[in-house]
């Protein structure tokens, strides 16, 4: 954590007396579409998100789990507010439900363009990591609520 990002979580701490570390400190999806999920996060519509289970196995983020917090970010990496993790399910990418893409509150909220653009996220994301994406390819959706906003 930056000091900045290690100040915010203090005072997020000292408001809430929570003890403890965050399990992760990040933005939403790539730095031309931080801000803009973040956004929806502080606005409430978003309220879940969807990785790549790769990006676990290979120790480029921790696994979410319930009841874990977690420090969002903007595309500067500037902190805005604390999440906690409600819900986490693993399975593959072709499995997401209507409901899940309704909570994660992107685009129109239908699942044809929630697949649409994770399926246009994730092929770029595994291009620039040298791999392809498949729809079989396991992910961790996961669903939140956010918690704290100073």
């Amino acid at each position: 954590m930056t000091d900045e990002q290690a100040a915010f979580w203090q005072r997020f701490c000292d408001a809430t007396s929570h003890r403890g570390q965050p399990l992760d400190c990040d933005s939403f999806g790539g730095p031309d579409i931080a801000d803009e999920l973040l956004m929806l996060v502080l606005s409430g519509r978003k309220r879940a998100t969807c990785s790549n289970a790769c990006w676990v196995k290979k120790g480029f983020m921790p696994m979410p789990r319930r009841g874990g917090l977690a420090i969002v970010t903007d595309a500067a990496n500037n902190p805005a507010c604390v999440i906690r993790t409600e819900k986490v399910t693993i399975k593959p990418f072709r499995d997401v439900t209507v409901a899940f893409a309704w909570r994660e509150g992107e685009g129109s909220r239908m699942l044809s363009d929630w697949k649409r653009g994770h399926r246009h996220f994730f092929h770029r994301e595994a291009l620039e990591n040298g791999f392809a994406f498949r729809e079989t390819d396991l992910c961790i959706f996961e669903e939140f609520t956010m918690i704290w906003q100073p």
